[in-house]
């Protein structure tokens, strides 16, 4: 029989899980602490899961199987029920594609037996391959100061005293595409003490699967939340609580990011730097090109390995002799959003620069040269610029002069931060940075015969 009320409700959500379902449920059935209950749900999986977690739940009377969800409801919903139906003393978390070591539970429960003014605990987490071979360890902080403020753990590997837990409530529907536990647990945080464990007592597993395509919302959503936290922390309304939420993530898109009330400058650069899928790129690299295949893969692989990602190239090819095309080897292997076009004959150069502004569809444009190079955090340090300066309408850098085959410098050139301190534009306008409505509505490209991209021109 099933004890009335086990010590430990261990809560497992599953989605889709079946090729590690029964090692993640193993885990739990061989803990030396044996007073727990398995609480599993099912969030309409089509892959066999909810065949699996049947099989183990005829086997042992310590699982509790919840009516599955017919389909796909999300992570609030799903995490919102199993914590409802959680009876035990005390609650942990567990996914269904990791595992734990035998001595988890019983460590756990051991430290909040001890520890009465601790509310819940993390672990050490090891981080492993999709066949648990061990990729690295990580450790978190332990101080529950510390975590208040920026909850850096594994939620998966945490134990919770239940009746706290409960005060929380529901994970919150805007969430729905991930990043709901983690939101929780920072609610949890402004009432609660947590702290975390050196043992690596828990197996994340790492798998191709684990990415998922809410990668860019939940950064997004996460973002929001610790704006939330520090809201509610300040005696403010709960800004998720107003938030538009719908399933089409419009209340996501770049447009509330780029000038979010309240939240930092390094937060709104940090959620613009994924794309959300379906949106127009918030960047345009604009690549003018003519027969510059010489130094062309470097430049464009420059460009391609961004650390701020949401962009888009956008080539225009001159009347090249040898045109560019998609498929040509510098550009095979470009994995955001790509658009060429060109002309048969050249044309002059305010003109093109002119049709790269027409072409281009995001927010701000960056010229960049088809010959050289651009640093990493190139485009990202120039937009946590721009929002830091929202009256600003352009930023250029500073550059390196380099020798025709190596990267290392030979010389570095500064530039005046006012770049019209002369009266004249001070640096070089491929390094620039613009927002495009001010090049739309500007006269730079009236004057055919104007040199636009010259260092220093105009």
């Amino acid at each position: 029989m099933k004890p009335l009320s086990p010590h430990v409700s261990v809560l497992m959500p599953v989605y889709n899980a079946a090729p590690y379902l029964e090692t993640a449920i193993q885990s739990i059935l061989n803990q030396t602490f044996g007073d727990f209950e398995l609480v599993i749900l099912d969030d309409g999986s089509t892959d066999g899961s909810i065949d699996v977690a049947v099989r183990f739940a005829a086997l042992d009377s310590r699982i509790v199987l919840l009516e599955p969800e017919s389909s796909n409801r999300g992570e609030p919903v799903v995490r919102s029920r199993l914590l409802e139906a959680a009876r035990g003393e005390y609650i942990a978390w567990m996914d269904a594609d990791d595992c734990c070591s035998p001595s988890r539970l019983s460590v756990q429960v051991e430290y909040l037996d001890r520890n009465k003014d601790i509310d819940a605990v993390g672990t050490a987490i090891v981080v492993a391959d999709s066949d648990l071979r061990t990729l690295r360890t990580e450790r978190f902080p332990s101080d529950p100061a510390a975590l208040a403020e920026d909850p850096h753990l594994c939620t998966a590997s945490l134990m919770l005293r239940s009746e706290s837990a409960k005060a929380i409530g529901r994970l919150r529907d805007a969430f729905f595409p991930g990043g709901g536990d983690l939101e929780w647990v920072m609610r949890f945080c402004d009432h609660y003490k947590i702290t975390n464990l050196d043992n690596p007592l828990y197996t994340y597993r790492k798998h191709p699967y684990s990415y998922s395509v809410y990668f860019a919302p939940i950064r997004r959503l996460l973002m929001i939340a610790f704006f939330a936290m520090r809201e509610r922390r300040a005696g403010r309304p709960d800004p998720i609580l107003s938030l538009d939420f719908d399933r089409n993530l419009h209340f996501l898109r770049d447009e509330y990011f780029l000038k979010a009330p309240g939240l930092t400058v390094r937060e709104r650069t940090d959620a613009l730097k994924m794309p959300l899928k379906g949106t127009v790129p918030l960047i345009s690299v604009l690549v003018p090109f003519q027969d510059d295949h010489k130094h062309f893969d470097a430049a464009i692989a420059s460009i391609a390995k961004q650390q701020f990602q949401n962009i888009e190239i956008v080539i225009f090819d001159n009347g090249s002799r040898f045109p560019l095309k998609r498929e040509d080897p510098s550009l095979a292997n470009v994995d955001r959003p790509l658009v060429i076009e060109r002309t048969d004959a050249p044309i002059g150069e305010a003109e093109m620069c002119r049709r790269l502004v027409d072409i281009a569809s995001g927010a701000f444009v960056i010229w960049h040269s088809p010959t050289n190079h651009s640093r990493e955090d190139r485009i990202e340090s120039q937009l946590f610029y721009m929002l830091e300066h929202p009256d600003c309408v352009a930023v250029g850098t500073g550059i390196n002069t380099v020798e025709t085959s190596i990267l290392d410098a030979v010389t570095s050139t500064d530039f005046n931060e006012d770049a019209l301190a002369t009266g004249r534009l001070e640096g070089v306008p491929f390094t620039f940075m613009v927002k495009r409505e001010t090049l739309l509505q500007s006269e730079v490209f009236d004057d055919p015969n104007e040199p636009v991209l010259q260092t220093g021109s105009h």
